[in-house]
Order: structure tokens, then sequence, then C-alpha cells
């Protein structure tokens, strides 16, 4: 996705390698995210205030800051090149704070940029995937069918669209066969699964899909869905990560040593993942006004990615250093403990 929106001719005159793969990213972002967050219910956060108090404070530590921050990078980068803002939105701008803190951005047929930042449309759809899974868990079972509902209707259908991507995360980590000691057989599956995604990709069968969306809905609801529109081709995409998915994870036992010794690099990365995620493109607009584009110039896009990577490392120090503070506060359970 970082590479994606670099992937511009006034950043580069060719096109960047991997610069396609936006969508690919996406899915397997929101695949992940369910995955986790089963994980994490099964294992740490098994009752609803340890939940509720995980998710705020992960979501917050990096939400907030952004929201924060990107109008001030947006104010300071169209003083050393506000061409590269044309068409940026530079309006309402309370308005877009508070929306953006409830992420409540993409609701019904609405889509309220946060400013220079594209991908925060994402983790507006997460957010009530947290909530509807936690319902899911928590919520005794006369209430659990009437809450969902009400959830879909205060979000609409772009958000209900796309949730079934969310949920295979949650099947894939749930879903346990290795007792069934095929190895084979899984890596036959991560194959598949990996062999399908490229030619997804390379087929661009997610334009075709989404042509026979376009055709088969009403005009008015296709132009509605934005982001969602390509929500068939999403489906299919996701099935095919989930399968390469599903392989490796019945696999990973059989190249654990592999894995072992990757463990502590990918960990320290993924401390810095979401806000990579979050704060790219404000990046990218920033550092691009103040350094000047130069598309001719390969070096130039070495050193905006550099400057962008290294922004997000002292931005993740610090929203990592608030999301243990916040985290480690517990608010709900303290509070289930006073009423007891």
């Amino acid at each position: 996705v970082f590479v994606h929106h670099l992937n511009l001719r006034w950043i580069s005159a060719e096109k960047l390698p991997f610069g396609n793969l936006a969508e690919l990213g996406v899915v397997s972002f929101f695949i992940m995210s369910g995955c986790v967050i089963a994980y994490v219910t099964e294992k740490k956060e098994k009752t609803w205030q340890a939940y509720t108090t995980s998710r705020l404070a992960r979501v917050y530590s990096v939400a907030l800051p952004t929201i924060v921050l990107v109008p001030l990078l947006d104010m300071a980068g169209r003083y050393f090149g506000g061409t590269i803002y044309d068409g940026v939105p530079d309006n309402n701008h309370a308005l877009r704070m508070v929306i953006s803190m409830l992420f409540a951005n993409e609701f019904w047929t609405q889509s309220v940029l946060l400013f220079s930042n594209g991908p925060y449309w994402s983790l507006c759809y997460e957010v009530w995937y947290y909530l509807a899974f936690g319902v899911i868990l928590f919520l005794r079972s006369p209430l659990k069918a009437p809450a969902l509902l009400v959830i879909a209707l205060v979000v609409g259908p772009k958000i209900v669209f796309l949730a079934p991507i969310w949920f295979l995360g949650v099947l894939l980590h749930r879903t346990d066969l290795r007792q069934s000691n095929s190895p084979k057989l899984y890596l036959i599956a991560a194959v598949m699964g990996a062999l399908g995604t490229v030619a997804f990709v390379m087929f661009k069968i997610s334009a075709q899909l989404t042509h026979l969306t376009q055709v088969m809905l009403p005009d008015s609801l296709f132009s509605d869905l934005l982001h969602a529109q390509g929500f068939l081709a999403d489906w299919v995409l996701a099935l095919l990560i989930f399968t390469h998915l599903f392989g490796m994870k019945l696999a990973s036992s059989h190249i654990s040593t592999i894995l072992l010794k990757l463990e502590k690099p990918i960990r320290f990365l993924a401390k810095f993942t979401f806000a990579l995620y979050l704060l790219h493109q404000p990046l990218i607009y920033f550092w691009a006004s103040v350094l000047k584009p130069n598309n001719q110039s390969i070096s130039y896009v070495f050193l905006l990615m550099l400057t962008i990577l290294l922004s997000v490392f002292f931005f993740g120090q610090f929203t990592n250093y608030l999301h243990s503070r916040l985290k480690g506060r517990q608010i709900f359970t303290e509070l289930s403990l006073q009423q007891h």
C-alpha cells in the first residue's frame, strides 16, 4: 500500500515495482487483523473489559496522534509546495477530525477524508468489525442478533460488504487440522493459494469482477459503495489469500526452525506497521513538498522513502509508548471491580 501511494508520476516517471498491489495489501490486512483479534481473545482478552480496553488502546494510541498530526503536516506541506496538495481537502477541519475520532467517515454513502490521509478509510471499517466481534463473543445470545443488526444499520452496506473478509481471518485462526498430519496437503494448499493470488493480479481479475458488479447493481448503489465497489473481487482475492495462509499455518510446525529465527525481526517490524499504514500518505505529501519532486531521479524516490520510514520509526516509538500506557490503565476492568 505504501509503494502504491508512492507510484505517482510526479514522484517517479517510471512505474514502481509492486505499485499495483494495494488491493492485495488491504485484503491481506483485513484477514490478518481478524486472525490476530481471534488469537488475542482466545489467549489474553477473555473478558469484555479486557477486550474493550485493549482495542481502544490499540486503535486510539495511533489514531488520535494521526488525527492531530495530519492537518499540521498538510499545513506545513502547503507552505513548502502547495501545488502538490491540489485536490486535498482543506476545509471543515474540526468536523473532519471529530468524525475521524468516531470512525464514522464511511457510514452509508458518505466518505469523509481525513485531509491527505486516504488510507484512514480502512480503519473506519475495521473498528466496526472489532465491535461486531465483541458482540458475538461477549453479549448474551438473545441480544446478539439485534445488536449486530443495529451495527449494520448504523454503518451501512459498504462496511457490511467487506465484513466477510475480516471474519475469514477469525476462521483462519480457529480452523485447526494439524492433527491430520498431512504436511504435503498443507503445502499444496499454500502453493495453490499463492499461485491463485499471482494469477488474480496478473490477469487483472479484480477489474473484471468489479465490472461485473457494476453491471449487476443499480448505478446509484454501485457509485455509493466507493471503497467497497470491488467487494466481489475482494471476496475472491480473500479466499485465495486465506487458502495460502491456511496451508502455511498448518505447515508451520514443519518449518518452525526457520520461522523462529525470524521471530525477533518480525516482531520488531510489526510494532511499526500500524503507524506506517496510517501515516504514510500524509508523509508522502509532506516530504515530497519539502524535498521538491524530481520524477526523473530514482535516488529521489529512495530519499523520499527513507525520510518517510524514519519519520514512521519515530512516530511509531511514540504511539507504542502511548499504547502501553493506555493499555496498562485497564479502565474497564477497574470499573468492573468497583461495581463489585
